[in-house]
């Protein structure tokens, strides 16, 4: 992957555990674990909230390679399947235990697909 790539900005959604899993503080200690990472965060809303930084941050953080082509931003694979989800393994447990699935998003299926 090239510097230009490595460099890129990308962005994930945190979606944290509700139904009495979802501790009132776990939204403001996750917030902070990503912010103290060096990701922005965006606002909560409906139980999850934004991260943004460069490609290179996330497979630092993450421990996984990601691609970014026609089919939006990635996490490589040994399969033919394109994964969304990010490894949650990288993650202390503590976080893991609010978090239920960090992801990016896929582009639509239709449209123009220059975006």
């Amino acid at each position: 992957m090239t510097t230009e790539q490595q460099n890129r900005i990308v962005s994930a959604q945190v979606v944290l555990y509700e139904n009495g899993r979802l501790h009132e503080n776990a939204a403001q200690e996750c917030e902070k674990y990503f912010l103290e990472a060096g990701f922005e965060v965006g606002d909560l809303y409906a139980g999850s909230f934004a991260i943004t930084a460069s490609v290179a941050a996330f497979e630092q953080l993450f421990g996984c390679h990601l691609i970014n082509d026609d089919k939006g931003t990635h996490v490589e694979s040994d399969t033919d399947l394109i994964v969304y989800e990010l490894p949650l393994a990288g993650l202390n447990d503590y976080l893991r235990h609010y978090i239920n699935v960090l992801t990016f998003t896929a582009p639509p299926d239709f449209g123009p697909s220059d975006y």
